[in-house]
């Protein structure tokens, strides 16, 4: 599930975090 949404970091990109079946929060970050 979805634990923080798509989030601008300003000229550094975006990112979110999401949990996954564990319980494991985990991120994903792009630049554009």
């Amino acid at each position: 599930s979805i634990v923080e949404a798509k989030t601008s970091m300003g000229d550094a990109g975006y990112y979110a975090t999401f949990e996954d079946t564990e319980g494991n929060r985990l991120a994903l970050y792009s630049l554009s």
